[in-house]
């Protein structure tokens, strides 16, 4: 889909944008328990909520999420968690396989993310 309105230029190049598919969420497990808002649950709630709230759907449920917690794994259908691992280091399995699927699957429009330093912060 290509927009035609002046909103959609920015310094003369037409914005192409993927057309709505479907949303994963990736999330980033803390060692620390400090703050209730960077919960696991919660940056998954926050993410449903998004993604409820634009329209992209959004496989990602408590059972996914019990799956994961369970296994341990990085990746499970539309969620990409990694467990205790610094937001500075930028090779993480999770984080690696989402970026991998980005490339592989066109149909992943949207990721949800509940805050960047969940996604990477600096050093």
């Amino acid at each position: 889909m290509t927009r035609r309105s002046g909103a959609g230029r920015r310094g003369g190049r037409v914005i192409r944008k993927r057309p709505i598919g479907r949303g994963v969420m990736y999330g980033r497990r803390s060692q620390s328990k400090s703050r209730q808002e960077n919960s696991f649950a919660y940056q998954v709630a926050v993410a449903i909520k998004r993604a409820r709230d634009v329209e992209v759907p959004l496989a990602v449920d408590a059972a996914l999420v019990a799956q994961a917690e369970l296994t341990g794994a990085a990746n499970i259908g539309d969620l990409y968690v990694d467990d205790g691992i610094s937001g500075s280091e930028l090779s993480r399995p999770g984080l690696d396989k989402l970026l991998a699927d980005l490339k592989a699957d066109r149909s992943i429009s949207h990721v949800f993310v509940h805050k960047r330093d969940r996604l990477a912060r600096p050093h």
